[in-house]
C-alpha cells in the first residue's frame, strides 16, 4: 500500500509540472523548471 502511495504522489508533483511553468510565465525549459522544483521541494 506504501508503494502505491509514493506512485501516486510522483504521478501529481510530475503531472503538475506544466501548469506550474504556464502559470509562473517563465521562458524556461521544463527541464530547468522540474530542476528547480526538486531543488526548492528537496526531494
Amino acid at each position: 500500500m506504501r508503494a502505491k502511495l509514493a506512485v501516486l504522489a510522483a504521478c501529481v508533483c510530475f503531472g503538475t509540472l506544466g501548469t506550474a511553468q504556464e502559470l509562473a510565465s517563465v521562458d524556461a525549459s521544463p527541464v530547468s523548471v522540474g530542476l528547480a522544483r526538486v531543488l526548492l521541494g528537496g526531494g
